[in-house]
């Protein structure tokens, strides 16, 4: 058995992490070597809801009419949830849960908004893996249930932070005027970089040097994180011909190669562990064959 180093930009969840679990419970057998992952967590953000008033006089106000939200972050899932909390066992509340469709991006958005409360025939998205496909969901799904009711064409509310990407709002606006979705958008979280992230970032390179190792990056954020700490010459004698780049999906693909010039080795097909594990997998099989 060989040890894999992975390290993973994002805070291990709490009690289990699904990366930790699915890397650890498959190992990767390669011409004729199992692979055991060593799975490592640097934490990159912390996290802050803010505008949960605002939130909650959009979701729950009298005047509230929306054709339904965009939620694409388990950091807005929890801001809706905090407000829902606090009105659990309103009417209002169980029926606006009955009621109301949520665009998501991936399994694992989908699952925490079910555990909303949120009738699963509502949540819409789970098999879309990034925002453009999403878009592209929403756009046919809008269109075709406006065209069939003969509703009016209400605004989607999509909950996001103050670093989002364009992708979302420049698709669903981008179209012919007629299929454009009209969107309104909060901002219920902020992040920022947490503060020791370089002392253990550095500290998780000086710890697998030497080995083939891989650093999974779930954000722009991360991915600049991380480069600054190595542009700023820690760990600056080291070969870095062993250290490969995971990217969560096409958006901090893009990011990591316009802004940093740096193109990630694998970008999962999904936001997911399997997703990620598979690209993993697929990489250095054709590696191998290579040499």
């Amino acid at each position: 058995m060989s040890p894999l180093p992975i390290i993973f930009l994002k805070t291990k969840s709490s009690p289990t992490d699904p990366y930790d679990k699915y890397f650890a419970e498959n190992p990767l057998e390669i011409a004729g070597t199992t692979y055991n992952a060593e799975n490592i967590f640097v934490p990159v953000l912390q996290h802050q809801h803010i505008n949960l008033s605002q939130l909650e006089k959009l979701v729950l106000g009298q005047n509230s009419e929306y054709h339904g939200m965009i939620i694409t972050s388990q950091r807005a899932v929890e801001a809706l949830g905090a407000v829902l909390d606090k009105h659990r066992d309103c009417p209002e509340t169980q029926e606006f849960l009955k009621i109301t469709k949520v665009y998501v991006v991936g399994p694992a958005t989908c699952t925490a908004v079910i555990n909303l409360g949120f009738s699963a025939s509502n949540v819409l998205g789970k098999e879309c893996g990034n925002g453009k496909v999403l878009s592209q969901f929403i756009l046919e799904d809008y269109n075709t249930c406006c065209e069939s009711a003969a509703t009016d064409r209400l605004p989607l509310l999509f909950l996001n932070n103050e670093k989002r990407g364009d992708i979302i709002p420049k698709s669903l606006s981008g179209v012919e005027e007629h299929r454009c979705v009209p969107l309104q958008e909060l901002v219920v979280y902020e992040t920022k970089v947490v503060n020791c992230f370089s002392e253990e970032f550095a500290k998780a390179m000086e710890a697998t040097k030497g080995q083939e190792r891989w650093v999974v990056v779930f954000s722009p954020t991360g991915a600049d994180a991380a480069w600054d700490v190595l542009r700023d010459g820690i760990n600056k004698e080291e070969d870095d011909s062993e250290t490969f780049w995971a990217s969560i999906g096409p958006t901090t693909e893009v990011h990591m190669i316009e802004k940093i010039g740096k193109r990630p080795d694998v970008v999962a097909a999904r936001p997911s562990p399997e997703g990620t594990w598979n690209g993993i997998r697929d990489f250095m099989l054709k590696k191998i064959e290579q040499n």
